[in-house]
């Protein structure tokens, strides 16, 4: 059996997309208390999840060029590879999840994004 990697990192792929699922429907039934969160840290929260998603696209470009042009099939098999591309995927949705707001994770507006009336 070659694809060893692969069926190892397919159950963890799954496994965080099972968490960031869980995370985004507890973040949508528990509403957060007043004064939870200083501002200044939700401003950077904020800030942060678009470098760590253009960082993990840059890790997964890279790799693939990597992967191509430095002949991997050497090392990995093309299953493994995509196992690999799909954990780094999950990670992405997971940090998309988990980090969303609860207003947007449910796809509505907030009360200064409505038209006026």
């Amino acid at each position: 059996m070659h694809d060893i990697l692969a069926t190892a990192l397919l159950p963890l792929g799954l496994g965080l997309l099972a968490a960031g699922l869980v995370k985004r429907r507890n973040k949508l039934r528990t509403p957060l208390p007043a004064g939870a969160i200083r501002p200044e840290f939700a401003a950077m929260g904020k800030i942060v999840r678009p470098l760590a998603l253009f960082a993990v696209a840059f890790v997964a470009l890279k790799m693939t060029l990597f992967y191509y042009v430095l002949g991997g099939r050497a090392y990995l098999t093309p299953l493994d590879f995509a196992g690999l591309l799909f954990v780094l995927a999950s990670y992405a949705v997971y940090l998309v999840l988990a980090t969303a707001t609860p207003g947007v994770a449910a796809g509505t507006m907030g009360a200064a994004m409505r038209p006026a009336e």
